[in-house]
């Protein structure tokens, strides 16, 4: 049972090998295969993600309705993420009314070419495409200010000629990555639809945004935390897969608890942590309704995974 990363169409190198840690290789979808970030493109040539596209068609109109609302975003000057939101005026649902709103904007810039068909599916595809650029754009800025802080503290240390043991608190931007706290509703609906149509058969899903996870705790209350550790050992492995499988797979039970020896709890400074939850007797298919595969209906649960970097 492979892992899903959700609800985000980018990932980052860091985040990657930190999921990477505890599940090997794992899924991350792609709303179309326009522009994928070079970074995921190298990260899945050397299998550490898995690219999936759950719906290949109408790759040319996907194309043709970014640049329109490029240019449309241009015209008013907007960022990527003024254009988000003004997608998502009423979110979750992508509705009619959201969608004829910005269709009717970029007719009044774009003349004839418009979008001609009013699609949920189509309107959440060509949300993650601008989210999944704000994203990458937003990773870029922290990395960049991380270079200027450690700039700023070379500078600091040589100003006040201390010794190189003495530490002087640098702030990591790229540490506290969560794109998930800007709009993480909309990006959970969104995603759920590309989600919809991916015949990945998983009940497996982890993130690195504990906004997300918030979300649906607070819409699955009966969510239980069942593991919180360092990483996986490597001759422990295939147990921790086999664990995920059938809890996935069985009826849940609160005794049934994940052995310590799995996890490495004795290394100090380890980078990533894992936090590890169970949605019980609710099957992928209810949180993420119209999976093709929900008439097998053979996960009885579902899992979330939150990884975080350490340091």
């Amino acid at each position: 049972m492979k892992a899903i990363y959700f609800p985000f169409t980018y990932i980052s190198d860091p985040t990657a090998k930190a999921v990477y840690t505890f599940f090997e290789q794992f899924s991350v979808f792609l709303p179309s295969e326009q522009k994928i970030p070079e970074g995921m493109k190298n990260l899945a040539a050397d299998k550490f993600i898995d690219l999936s596209v759950p719906v290949e068609e109408d790759a040319a109109r996907i194309d043709s309705a970014l640049k329109e609302f490029r240019t449309w975003g241009n015209f008013h000057g907007s960022e990527k993420s003024a254009i988000v939101k003004t997608m998502t005026d009423n979110i979750p649902f992508f509705n009619d009314t959201s969608i004829s709103q910005i269709r009717a904007d970029v007719k009044k810039i774009m003349g004839a070419k418009t979008i001609t068909k009013d699609d949920s599916l189509f309107a959440a595809r060509i949300f993650l495409h601008f989210a999944q650029e704000l994203d990458a754009q937003q990773y870029e800025i922290a990395g960049h200010l991380d270079s200027f802080a450690q700039k700023e503290k070379s500078i600091f240390r040589d100003l006040k000629e201390m010794d190189d043991g003495e530490d002087i608190p640098v702030k990591n931007f790229t540490k506290t990555e969560d794109s998930g706290l800007y709009m993480p509703k909309e990006r959970i609906s969104a995603w759920s639809r590309l989600f919809a149509h991916s015949s990945k058969d998983s009940a497996l899903f982890v993130t690195n945004s504990r906004s997300v996870l918030e979300v649906l705790m607070e819409k699955y209350p009966q969510m239980v935390k069942i593991a919180s550790s360092g990483p996986i050992l490597k001759d422990t492995a295939d147990e921790f897969k086999n664990y995920l499988k059938e809890t996935a797979e069985n009826s849940w039970d609160l005794q049934k608890k994940i052995s310590e020896k799995i996890f490495n709890t004795k290394e100090q400074g380890v980078s990533s942590h894992l936090t590890l939850y169970i949605i019980p007797e609710t099957g992928p298919w209810e949180i993420f309704p119209g999976h093709l595969n929900s008439e097998k209906r053979k996960f009885k649960n579902t899992l979330m995974g939150l990884v975080q970097n350490e340091c």
